[in-house]
């Protein structure tokens, strides 16, 4: 007979081991070796805000979240970084896919914007593209969401097509480099993405790297 004897612990042990899956499910502390643009802390906090943006000043519902289903907590995630739907009830809802990005750059727009519009126009131009968003939107949405999701998946694979699509870049930007042409060709030549566009700026306080760094410190520090 097995004996439970050899799992006996303490309250240190249980914090100890807390603190050490907080710690993996958590994106990876900066250790200066890669670029801190590069910094997945930095870009979660990005997609964070955005979400955020979304349905506070647009009422966009959010079906499942990409960094809530990411297999490996140290890796960027793939696909369209934000999924919305709006009018979800109604006989036509609406789709936003957010693409987000966030730069210091001083130049204006910054070159992150270039990534941005590329990004965008695939997802509108290249079918099977979209069908991928569309199938993992399906599988991944909660449940108050599933059935609009399922229905925005069949319309589409079955080329019906009973839904709109809004375009939403978001760039997250430092006060001290926010441009109001920072938008680039979204807000020049909006008629080249085919849908509409929802330009989006959130501007913070200092540098979104540093802020992020210390959005995690006290996220890891919460569970110790």
């Amino acid at each position: 007979m097995f004996s439970g004897e050899s799992f006996a612990i303490s309250e240190e042990d249980v914090q100890l081991a807390l603190s050490e899956e907080l710690d993996a499910v958590l994106p990876e502390a900066w250790k200066g070796d890669r670029k801190s643009h590069l910094d997945v802390q930095r870009s979660e906090l990005g997609e964070i805000l955005a979400s955020e943006a979304l349905k506070q000043v647009f009422n966009t519902e959010i079906p499942a979240s990409r960094i809530r289903h990411k297999e490996i907590p140290d890796q960027q995630t793939r696909g369209a970084d934000v999924i919305g739907i709006e009018k979800a009830q109604q006989e036509k809802p609406t789709l936003v896919l957010g693409e987000v990005k966030g730069s210091t750059d001083q130049k204006s727009p910054p070159g992150v914007v270039s990534d941005m519009e590329k990004k965008l126009s695939e997802l509108v131009q290249n079918r099977r593209a979209l069908l991928q968003e569309l199938c993992w939107l399906r599988d991944h949405a909660e449940e108050p969401y599933v059935s609009a999701c399922s229905r925005i998946h069949a319309s589409f694979i079955l080329k019906k097509d009973h839904f709109d699509i809004v375009l939403a870049p978001l760039l997250v930007r430092s006060s001290s480099t926010h441009n109001e042409n920072d938008a680039g060709a979204f807000k020049k030549k909006p008629e080249n993405f085919g849908k509409p566009i929802r330009w989006v700026s959130i501007v913070v306080e200092g540098d979104l790297f540093e802020v992020a760094q210390e959005v995690y410190r006290i996220a890891r520090e919460g569970a110790a």
